[in-house]
This record gives structure tokens, C-alpha cells and sequence, in this order.
């Protein structure tokens, strides 16, 4: 089973939960007072049922660790 890194309020999912891709985004919500979803570990196929089926752009998300996205 691939486990992945989401927010509620990202597009994506991730390879890692120190992703660039996620900590930007939460200190972009941090600095406009929006709502910092806690970053959630979840198996790849809860992600995509999530609506996150895209890896990440930075850490490419599932893609480099399963060859799977």
C-alpha cells in the first residue's frame, strides 16, 4: 500500500509531509489568516477518492515511489 500526504485545502497529494508544496501552502494560509489544514497521511487510493489524484509538482508525490499516480 503507497501512503501519501494531503491537506483539506490542497489539489495534490505528496511523497513527503515536508513537502515544499505543502508547507508553502501553509504558510501562505498562515500569513492571509485562512484556515492551515492539518497535513494527513492516507493511503494513495483514499487520496485520489479524495479528489487528489495528481502528485505533486515539487516532491512528485506517489509517482517516484511506486511508479504509481
Amino acid at each position: 500500500m503507497t501512503i501519501v500526504y494531503i491537506t483539506g485545502g490542497g489539489d495534490y497529494h505528496h511523497a513527503r509531509p515536508d513537502c515544499p508544496g505543502i508547507t508553502g501552502g501553509q504558510k501562505t494560509a498562515d500569513v492571509h489568516s485562512w484556515t492551515a489544514h492539518p497535513v494527513e497521511e492516507v493511503p494513495l487510493s483514499e487520496a485520489r477518492q479524495r479528489g487528489k489524484a495528481e502528485a505533486c509538482t515539487k516532491c512528485r508525490g506517489a509517482s517516484l515511489m511506486s511508479g504509481s499516480a
